[in-house]
Parts: structure tokens; sequence; C-alpha cells
């Protein structure tokens, strides 16, 4: 990723009080949306299936071994891919579920999310970006790894971008790890779409709250704990306790 990629990644559902955006970047919703009350529910991966969530952590045994050591190669390895056909059915399927469990807490937020997805094709600017980090939406390593790393930075009250390296080792640890995760090897090409298409929404979601709060500092501590919290119930872990390096994230 180039430098300002992390912002332009937050920016691009631009679900935000802040009016600051790039210029190439169009707003779609009103100022605002980011109802302080709702953002806990809104990050907390509440939108991942109970199935993808038990698949998540069980997969995150198996990343706790790549952050206590230098990523060499998977352990105990299936036969698994961790990329996946998308299917357009099934990534309207996975935004009308986002949309409906947000409407549940937030019916405004919900709203203006269901707007983004009718008017941007936001995973495709996802990936144009993601390439320049060798990533693609169509992996769920390399979803992970977006993730992983604007929630690093989300739960410091940081959105600037990493070094290529340390994107490069992330991606290393999350591929490892699923490939040593025998759940892995039974996912359907539709449920690691739903997986993946989960985490690069949500981590477009934190870093774009992470934006807001920055107009708003008052706003940041609730931000970084919904955004921490969000990295705990997918994967069982605390981002806050961890360092981000060329060796990938470490305990």
């Amino acid at each position: 990723m180039r430098n300002g990629t992390l912002r332009k990644l937050s920016a691009l559902v631009a679900l935000s009080i802040v009016t600051s955006t790039p210029a190439n970047i169009k707003p779609v919703a009103a100022q605002g949306v980011f109802d302080m009350g709702a953002m806990t529910n809104t990050l907390s991966m509440d939108h991942v299936t109970q199935s993808e969530r038990s698949r998540a952590k069980a997969l995150s045994r198996s990343m706790r071994s790549q952050f206590t050591k230098p990523a060499s190669g998977p352990r105990r390895a299936t036969r698994v891919s961790t990329t996946f056909h998308p299917s357009a059915a099934v990534r309207k399927r996975n935004y009308a579920q986002f949309v409906a469990k947000t409407r549940a807490v937030d019916p405004k937020s919900a709203a203006d999310l269901q707007h983004a997805f009718a008017t941007q094709d936001i995973i495709g600017q996802l990936g144009r970006e993601m390439a320049r980090y060798d990533l693609r939406t169509n992996d769920v390593a390399d979803a992970m790894t977006v993730y992983l790393i604007i929630a690093w930075y989300g739960v410091r009250g940081r959105d600037e971008d990493p070094p290529k390296p340390q994107v490069a080792a992330v991606r290393r640890q999350m591929a490892n790890a699923i490939k040593s995760t025998p759940q892995f090897a039974s996912a359907t090409d539709a449920q690691k779409q739903e997986m993946a298409e989960a985490m690069l929404i949500h981590a477009v979601l934190a870093g774009q709250a992470v934006a807001a709060a920055k107009a708003k500092p008052e706003h940041m501590t609730s931000v970084k704990a919904a955004i921490a919290q969000g990295a705990t119930t997918a994967f069982g872990f605390d981002l806050r306790r961890m360092k981000l390096t060329d060796k990938g994230l470490q305990l």
C-alpha cells in the first residue's frame, strides 16, 4: 500500500462525521452516522455468522502460535486454499445481512450502509487499493490482514499506513494459521466470501471511525474500545497487547 492507502480504504464508504474526505472520494452518507451508542455493536463483528465466528475462534488458536514465533510455514498443514471464487449473489446476500443486523441497533446507519452498497462498488475499490500491497479481496488471509492491521492502528487511535514488509509478514501469518486450522478445509467458497467481506467492511468502518474521532476527540476512547472488542470477539486476542513488526504481529 502506498502512503495514504489506509486512509483511502477507510474513506471509501464515507460513513463519517468528518467533512474533509479526499476530493476523489464521494461521500454517500450524512454526517453523524456513527452514533457512539451503536458503535460497539457495529464494530464487534456481530455480522459474522455463528459458524464463521466458530471457525475464526478455531483459527485464533493457530494464529497465536504464529504471533509468538517468526512465521516459517504452516503447522499440521491442511489441504485448504485461502482463496475463493466470488459470487455476486453471495455478495448481495452478505450486504443484505449486514444491513439487516445494523438496522436492529441503528436504523440510520443501516440506511446509509444500504445506500453505500447500492451506489458504490466498495469491494472493487478496496481491491484496487489492496493490490498495492499485493493483497486481493478474494482471499480470506488477505482480508484478515487488512482487518487486523487497520484494527491494530485503530485501537491506538491511529490511521497511518504500515510499511509493506509488515503487511507481507502479517499476511504470511494469516495464511499459515488458516492452513493449520482443519475447520477451514471444509469451508465453501460462499463461507470464505462471507468471512472475507465481513472483515473488509469492518476494516473500513473501523478506519472511518478513527478518522471521525480525530475530528471529535471526545469519541476516541469509545472508538478504540469498540475496535478492540471487535477484534477480541472475532479472534480471541487483545490487539492492544501486540506489536506490529517486520515479523508480523507479535505478543
